[in-house]
């Protein structure tokens, strides 16, 4: 008889997850309803019914929670990128990654993205959302690689500028969106935008010389 090597998780593990998950959507809650300046941990706490030193427990400061959102906003970009088609072209999964992006950034708000965002520039640290270890970023430079082995993408820049290029674009769009605070149409402006730049900017030109 085979072993069930799945582990079960104790009561005492459940109750972590409980607890870390009521913190963690209770700060994101304030934070949006708020501004996060504006919200201390201990009401954090007290909103998610535990204390000012459960918080520490699971989260070094209010930024680490930022942290843990951008985390699942990168596993929602890996989910898009696990269900492309391989057959599907470089710029066509690129464009299909950064259009279900916008889904998402509608979904969550402008007000909560534009908190979420401005908490990276004000963070002693180096900001997340810039990392190259971001799950994001990583995608965008393997489909840009892909796409130069395939032709499909332009070939006179290295993938890392391609990749580079791309996020800097793409963050330009919601950036905008938070600056005119929603009024921006992000939806239908947007997704022209990543047509133009990927048809425009992107592509590998049939008379190219490279």
């Amino acid at each position: 008889m085979k072993k069930n090597n799945r582990k079960t998780l104790t009561e005492r593990q459940k109750r972590a997850m409980k607890t870390r998950k009521a913190l963690l959507d209770s700060a994101l809650r304030l934070f949006n309803e708020k501004g996060f300046d504006e919200v201390h941990i201990e009401e954090i706490a007290k909103e998610a019914g535990t204390s000012k030193g459960s918080f520490y427990t699971y989260f070094k400061s209010k930024d680490a929670v930022f942290l843990e959102k951008y985390k699942e906003i990168d596993e929602f970009y890996l989910n898009v990128f696990n269900k492309l088609p391989k057959e599907m072209s470089s710029p066509e999964k690129i464009r299909v990654l950064l259009s279900e992006g916008i889904n998402l950034f509608l979904e969550l708000g402008h007000e909560f993205v534009t908190i979420v965002a401005k908490s990276q520039l004000d963070t002693n640290m180096p900001p997340y959302v810039f990392s190259s270890d971001r799950t994001i970023n990583q995608l965008i430079f393997k489909i840009v690689e892909e796409g130069q082995a395939r032709e499909q993408i332009r070939n006179d820049l290295t993938e890392t500028e391609i990749a580079d290029m791309i996020i800097c674009f793409y963050r330009g769009i919601y950036i905008e969106w938070c600056y005119f605070n929603g009024n921006f149409d992000i939806f239908n402006k947007g997704n022209q935008y990543i047509d133009l730049f990927i048809n425009g900017v992107l592509k590998k030109k049939k008379n190219s010389l490279t």
